[in-house]
């Protein structure tokens, strides 16, 4: 690959190799000893270290959808506790997620398919608690616990404060 690609390997992610990449080997890096110029093998390993960045988010981010699909499973009446808390904390929710389902609608047709003719999101509970639940699990980052409260008798956490959708 050229330069150009090896460099757009790095944007594609957000990580610019001149400064930030470069910087970041030359810190952790013993053996990467770049002279005056960088040379193509230097922008080989910074493609290299930006495709380890990559993986490593992307097991970061499956890690964590497999973290709230278990939450859910485990606890299925937290998405109502969820959207409760997200829409206290966002009283025109219902109108971005509708938004957002108007935006792409062939990713949320088969949501769409349950509304009758006329129908808004905010009619139908059950498709919108539907549609909230793939977007959690899509980016489970979107929702924030605050505080974990333990149950004494129990011995187990239970999810208390929730906010952030």
């Amino acid at each position: 690959l050229g330069i150009p690609a090896l460099i757009q390997i790095c944007d594609r992610i957000g990580l610019p190799v001149e400064p930030d990449v470069f910087e970041y080997l030359k810190q952790e890096d013993t053996a990467f000893q770049p002279g005056e110029t960088y040379t193509h093998s230097d922008y080989v390993r910074a493609a290299y270290e930006c495709l380890s960045v990559e993986e490593e988010v992307e097991e970061y981010e499956e890690e964590q959808r497999e973290q709230m699909r278990k939450i859910l499973y485990e606890d299925p009446s937290l998405i109502e506790r969820i959207w409760h808390q997200a829409k206290q904390n966002n009283p025109n929710l219902i109108n971005e997620i509708e938004d957002e389902v108007n935006a792409e609608p062939e990713i949320w047709a088969e949501y769409t398919a349950e509304l009758n003719e006329g129908e808004k999101m905010a009619d139908r509970h059950d498709v919108l608690i539907k549609v909230v639940t793939k977007l959690i699990l899509d980016d489970p980052t979107i929702v924030t616990f605050e505080d974990t409260m333990y149950d004494d008798d129990a011995d187990e956490s239970e999810l208390e404060t929730l906010s952030q959708l």
